[in-house]
């Protein structure tokens, strides 16, 4: 019997590529060893497979450049790094240019692996289209307005495609998002559509949970690849600011990116996650981020969530109340932010837009769960929105 998922492994030593195949011995995939990267390109040349799963450290060509060389050859191939703890930044540069889909370190965890591959080949299956998994595969490398970019993923988007590609422009964004997390995402549902409320339930859970419970020495690096697979949300956010003020949008400083761009959306998409793991974060206190000003993306938010001017004169006045804390880290004083300006959120939305605001704090109401809600919310309003 023919066995329906083939994956080949490129590793030097014998004993690993030993190790890979008695991990899926049981498994419905077929696994070809080859000891180096040419013996990998030649035979790709006549043979189809679904995932290469290469070696970092290899002699005559390393893992990253075998793997270089199959994105332009076989664009439409799953590539997996294996590598050693003393090669992170090798590896991060592959997964920042999309040379690899995803890595595992060396000596690696064989349930974690299993899973995974199978996750990918779901993916994969899910995602017919070859042209819609390119994308994914390689960073999405064409306009988003494109017609066959359209037509290849409006089934993802759970609407059917509008007559004026251009109307498209905000749902691009929705489909970006949905898209990235089908293939990045730990949801192992093998369904070729995804609700809002599926989405908003897996976005960000992978990563928080890598930062969180992996080994501390690496967590930098995790969260340099939480950085990588939300790189659109600056692209989201002025196309959002372009759609509603049919201005230029204003510009965050590049600092802002990385240090609070990421923690906001986490908490706003993974919320009961965020919840549960915010003390964690603030007791260990490894984030060294400089304290930096949100004022201008608060007041992006304000405006895009459509809330009262009035909003913003009770964050600053929170805000001021942050900074007269006594925490000592950056990571407390990061999380402290966040729970103001959620709080902020969470009582216009949810307790009356016209009313002053509460007098106790931090607060009753779960915030995290209600900004989690308010995400939904307007992740509908935009899909749903007449353009």
């Amino acid at each position: 019997m023919e066995l329906t998922n083939k994956i080949l492994c490129v590793d030097d030593e014998d004993s690993i590529l030993r190790s890979l195949r008695r991990s899926f011995f049981d498994e419905d995939i077929e696994i070809t060893g080859v000891t180096s990267g040419k013996e990998a390109l030649k035979f790709l040349q006549n043979n189809e497979v679904d995932i290469v799963l290469s070696d970092y450290l290899m002699p005559e060509m390393t893992g990253l450049e075998l793997l270089e060389e199959i994105k332009k050859q076989h664009p439409a191939l799953i590539r997996i790094m294996l590598s050693g703890y003393v090669e992170q930044d090798a590896i991060f540069s592959s997964l920042f240019n999309y040379t690899g889909m995803t890595f595992f370190s060396k000596p690696w965890d064989e349930e974690r692996l299993q899973k995974r591959i199978h996750e990918l080949l779901s993916y994969k299956k899910a995602v017919s289209q070859e042209t819609v998994w390119t994308a994914i595969n390689n960073g999405f490398p064409f306009s988003f307005s494109s017609a066959s970019f359209v037509r290849s993923s409006y089934s993802l988007l759970e609407c059917e495609p509008a007559g004026d590609i251009e109307k498209l422009v905000l749902n691009d964004c929705v489909t970006y998002l949905k898209l990235l997390h089908l293939a990045y995402s730990d949801f192992t549902n093998n369904k070729k559509t995804l609700s809002i409320k599926d989405l908003l339930d897996i976005s960000g859970k992978e990563y928080m949970e890598a930062i969180i419970t992996r080994e501390w020495e690496q967590a930098d690096f995790y969260r340099k690849y939480l950085y990588v697979s939300l790189t659109m949300t600056t692209s989201l956010y002025e196309k959002g600011y372009r759609l509603f003020f049919n201005q230029n949008p204003v510009p965050l400083p590049d600092h802002v990116s990385l240090i609070q761009i990421d923690w906001i959306i986490l908490a706003s998409l993974s919320g009961r996650y965020f919840q549960k793991k915010t003390e964690q974060i603030k007791e260990y206190g490894r984030y060294s981020a400089p304290e930096t000003d949100v004022t201008q993306l608060v007041q992006v938010i304000i405006k895009l969530w459509h809330l009262p001017e009035q909003l913003f004169t009770f964050y600053k006045n929170w805000k001021a109340i942050t900074l007269e804390s006594s925490y000592e880290t950056p990571a407390e004083r990061q999380v402290w932010t966040l729970k103001v300006l959620m709080e902020t959120v969470d009582f216009f939305i949810f307790n009356g837009k016209n009313t002053e605001p509460p007098s106790w704090w931090p607060g009753e109401k779960d915030v995290y769960t209600a900004l989690y809600e308010l995400m939904q919310v307007t992740m509908k309003s935009l899909l749903s929105r007449e353009q």
